[in-house]
């Protein structure tokens, strides 16, 4: 059998056995299996966080995460799917996916993204400005006035060629 196709059918496997999870607590890509977290951390005043009322030392935020990762592990599980132990991370503050810092406060592209934006050679025709805007269109919520940014800058390379 050719495995041309093979990590379509493996994420389409994926997506299939989540798909009840889907897009709520995970949107799996191709291995990766990210579980997001609840939306708040539940902070009372004086920095404090809610807790359970039958165990007091639990964060009410870190239990329903908790049963949300059971609850997925055991679909994998009942699938006979598998995940790596060393590279498996849960209950992380902060992780680096696809190009994103993500943590409970904030989603933002690495530095290493940026690096290669900053350093993007001036375009040269429109090839090279389709290539630009489809790598920056990924970054346009961390863009002020994305839009604006780019149509001046597919304006500017216009004159620079035209002149």
């Amino acid at each position: 059998m050719e495995w041309t196709n093979s990590v379509s059918i493996f994420h389409d496997d994926v997506t299939y056995i989540l798909r009840d999870e889907i897009p709520k607590y995970t949107l799996p890509y191709i291995d990766d299996v990210p579980i997001r977290g609840p939306k708040t951390q539940y902070e009372l005043p004086g920095g404090r966080v809610e807790t359970l009322d039958r165990n007091p030392r639990i964060r009410k935020f870190v239990f329903e995460h908790l049963e949300n990762v059971n609850r997925i592990l055991q679909r994998m599980k009942h699938a006979r799917g598998t995940f790596s132990g060393p590279k498996t991370t849960i209950c992380s503050d902060y992780i680096t996916i696809v190009g994103f810092e993500c943590s409970y406060e904030r989603k933002k592209p690495t530095s290493n993204t940026i690096g290669k934006i900053l350093c993007w050679r001036p375009c040269e025709n429109t090839t090279d400005i389709r290539a630009f805007l489809e790598t920056v269109v990924q970054y346009r919520n961390h863009i002020p006035n994305f839009v604006m940014v780019a149509v001046m800058g597919i304006k500017g390379n216009l004159i620079l060629k035209q002149g």
